[in-house]
């Protein structure tokens, strides 16, 4: 005769455990045009130093080509300009 299987029920938390993040208050803006949206914009590049622009177009560019980059890692050692 075989035995009767018990079945034990695993309920899981319900809580999630992500890490809580502090959003700055001015994370999302409203505008009432477009123009005004533009020089809020223009304002918040403006006001990044080159070295920010350069690591945010840095990132940029590794996850537009991260499938390359993969393929063959040493592929984003150096960054060439065209002198034109």
């Amino acid at each position: 005769m075989a035995k009767k299987k018990t079945y034990n029920s695993k309920t899981k938390s319900t809580v999630a455990n992500e890490p809580l993040v502090n959003y700055r208050a001015d994370r999302l803006q409203f505008f009432n045009s477009f123009e005004e949206e533009n020089e809020y914009t223009y304002k918040e590049r403006a006001s990044m130093t080159p070295l920010e622009n350069f690591k945010t177009v840095t990132l940029m560019l590794k996850l537009h080509f991260q499938k390359q980059l993969k393929e063959n890692p040493t592929l984003g050692n150096r960054i060439y300009f065209d002198k034109q």
